[in-house]
């Protein structure tokens, strides 16, 4: 069985709709709660534990600000504060990397003496 990571839309309109935390509302239909979804949703893919790292911390900054939900600036703070690192796209492989063969550390020989 295989599993396949999830699509931004499908985050975009059934994961985020439906979770339930204090503070966090969003509304797929709804062009600002869509650019926050897609700025969350691309700092933590595709982990749903980071995304619900994410959402824990606002919603105690929300809280601490006694704001009325989640918005997109407490979540740059929030981006800011939790030190998730936000991973760049993959780079391509340069030809000495694409037909060079790997061994990790363990597999190496040790020197003969």
């Amino acid at each position: 069985m295989e599993f396949l990571p999830l699509t931004q839309e499908e985050v975009l309109t059934t994961v985020l709709p439906a979770l339930t935390l204090p503070y966090w509302q969003y509304h797929a239909d709804q062009s600002a709660d869509r650019e926050m979804g897609i700025a969350l949703w691309q700092r933590v893919c595709p982990s749903f534990r980071k995304l619900r790292v994410v959402l824990q911390y606002a919603s105690q900054i929300a809280r601490a600000r006694q704001a009325e939900r989640i918005t997109s600036e407490i979540l740059t703070e929030t981006f800011r504060l939790t030190l998730i690192p936000h991973v760049p796209a993959p780079r391509p492989l340069g030809p000495a990397e694409e037909h060079g063969t790997y061994e990790a550390a363990y597999e190496q020989k040790p020197p003969r003496l």
